[in-house]
């Protein structure tokens, strides 16, 4: 019984909630609509969600990209995944520019 409590009590600790995120459907609807403000927003906070990782774990995965990288790399996720949701794409992009900078 305590076994299954503390695995139980581990796997929810785990478990974290995601903020503000866009679906992959608004991400890109409003960075192709006419009020660019819904689009910039989404830019912001995926920025922020990036430099929070960054700045919370000292691994600089943002040091060889500029901005326009990061929006067109999410472009084309939310394209490939419509249904998907941008903090998903961002983890992604998360491992992608871990690996390749373990490689450098």
């Amino acid at each position: 019984m305590l076994i299954v409590c503390i695995l139980g009590f581990s796997s929810n600790s785990l478990a974290v909630q995601v903020r503000g995120a866009p679906s992959c459907g608004n991400w890109v609807t409003e960075r192709t609509s006419a009020n660019k403000w819904y689009g910039i927003a989404n830019n912001y906070w995926l920025n922020g969600y990036l430099s929070s990782f960054a700045k919370s774990t000292s691994h600089d995965i943002l040091k060889n990209m500029n901005n326009d990288s990061v929006k067109l790399w999410m472009d084309n996720y939310c394209k490939e995944h419509p249904l998907g949701a941008v903090d998903d794409g961002a983890d992604l992009l998360i491992k992608q520019l871990i690996m390749k900078s373990q490689h450098e």
